[in-house]
């Protein structure tokens, strides 16, 4: 979804390792987003600090872009957009496998959220002031002439699809998740199936899935990141720490 913005396309094509280092760059990634999120204050400003600094190499200037798009990568409305697609698929795969939470919450996880945007340099007042606003401007996004799955976005794709340290076993999973994750614009116009089998396969992983999820113990189903972070939470505040 990030990448369907041609120009996120472009600079990740122009300056990103994970066609040659996929297993690298995916635990890279992984560790930063943890210490955003469910890292100590420190932590979390050095790894914005070290976001920043990469970011602020990312762009069309000298780059060897096949579009020639200007773009950069600490661009405001690059990165709300990447952030709103972070916002949206939390959401939705958190109603994928766990019972639904309430409006009010969802706004509470949403308004919390707003710090982690602020982190990636998006200035408060650039938000959508609520979650139905910011849920409202991506479907604006989608219907407009911005979102467009390039021939860029299409080879990421498929490179992301077909990465050598995935199984061969997990590769059809990957592929039914993505089709019936993504918007129908977004899965049409990157050329992925949605017919019959491809719907059951992606019913099945799903109520898989759920079951797994739910079955499994809380500690179990969460990063370590985010235990130690509850666990901090629980000690300096036992009221307000997480009992489900």
């Amino acid at each position: 979804m990030q990448i369907a913005h041609p120009k996120i396309a472009q600079g990740v094509a122009d300056f990103s390792q994970f066609r040659r280092k996929p297993l690298q760059r995916f635990l890279n990634t992984h560790r930063t987003a943890n210490e955003l999120v469910f890292g100590y204050a420190r932590t979390a400003i050095n790894a914005a600090m070290r976001l920043h600094a990469v970011h602020s190499r990312v762009n069309s200037n000298g780059a060897a872009s096949d579009l020639q798009l200007s773009y950069s990568a600490a661009d405001p409305k690059l990165m709300l957009w990447v952030y709103a697609t972070l916002v949206d698929s939390a959401i939705l795969g958190y109603r994928a496998l766990l019972p639904d939470l309430t409006r009010q919450q969802w706004e509470r996880c949403y308004q919390e959220s707003k710090l982690l945007a602020q982190l990636f340099s998006i200035d408060e007042q650039d938000l959508p002031p609520t979650l139905p606003d910011l849920q409202a401007w991506v479907q604006d996004m989608l219907l407009s002439d911005v979102i467009t799955v390039s021939p860029t976005s299409r080879l990421l794709a498929r490179s992301l699809l077909s990465a050598r340290w995935y199984s061969w076993l997990a590769a059809p999973s990957i592929y039914v998740l993505a089709a019936g994750f993504l918007p129908p614009k977004l899965r049409d116009a990157y050329g992925f199936k949605w017919n019959p089998p491809v719907r059951a396969a992606f019913r099945s992983y799903i109520s898989l899935a759920r079951v797994a999820c739910r079955a499994l113990p809380r500690p179990l189903r969460m990063e370590p990141a985010a235990r130690r972070a509850e666990k901090r939470l629980r000690a300096n505040n036992p009221a307000s720490a997480p009992q489900n």
